[in-house]
């Protein structure tokens, strides 16, 4: 299956979950859960989100 076909296939709508945790002066801790509308239409988490 190539790979326009399995976007069409997935209906992804593409909603996250996104928390910010602890904001400072230096940083911000955060958290972003895997679920369904995190994943890509091959069910795989892109790499940049979990940077």
């Amino acid at each position: 299956m190539d790979m326009q076909n399995q976007i069409q296939k997935s209906g992804k709508h593409g909603e996250i979950e996104f928390y910010i945790e602890e904001r400072c002066k230096d940083y911000v801790k955060s958290r972003l859960p895997i679920t369904e509308g995190i994943l890509n239409p091959f069910g795989v988490v892109q790499a940049g989100a979990t940077v």
